[in-house]
């Protein structure tokens, strides 16, 4: 019933749109593994590449992070989606999302964690993993099924572009 009401208030809004994610505990599980030399991993999941060829079909799709020092690891993997990374900081993202709404198209916006915020109650529709705090996930319009790192593009795809997956 929620998939529904987010699936037609989505479309009430717009038929085209900005949809932007951020990249650390969305596309990834949020973790990071260290050695002694700093950050060295990222935990991405593997279906989100099929998902954002998907969306980017009908949607303008936008991957940003806040990560400076894991920055290379994100923008390999964006890249290897076939996408470009931006680095934004939290209220660098909320005027990126007026920038966008300021030319009439609606933005979504997934994040997870309570920086997000800002730019979660700007766009027109926010989003957020499973895996998100229960702080954050009382502040978005919709609370995915899935977790961070476990397809959440993909899901989103399915919300945005519910006759391909027919």
């Amino acid at each position: 019933m929620l998939k529904t009401i987010a699936q037609f208030r989505i479309r009430q809004i717009g038929r085209f749109w900005t949809i932007v994610f951020d990249v650390d505990g969305v596309l990834t599980d949020g973790s990071f593994l260290y050695s002694e030399s700093g950050k060295v991993l990222k935990r991405f999941g593997p279906h989100d590449s099929e998902g954002a060829q998907i969306l980017s079909q009908r949607h303008d799709i936008k991957f940003i992070s806040a990560d400076v020092r894991g920055e290379e690891i994100t923008r390999r993997r964006v890249a290897d989606m076939g996408f470009e990374l931006s680095i934004q900081s939290a209220s660098e993202r909320v005027e990126f999302i007026k920038q966008i709404k300021s030319f009439g198209v609606p933005v979504a916006f997934i994040g997870d964690s309570t920086s997000d915020i800002p730019a979660l109650v700007t766009a027109d529709f926010s989003m957020c993993p499973s895996s998100a705090n229960n702080y954050v996930k009382r502040k978005v319009d919709y609370v995915l099924s899935t977790k961070g790192g476990a397809g959440v593009v993909e899901e989103v795809a399915r919300l945005f572009c519910s006759n391909h997956y027919r």
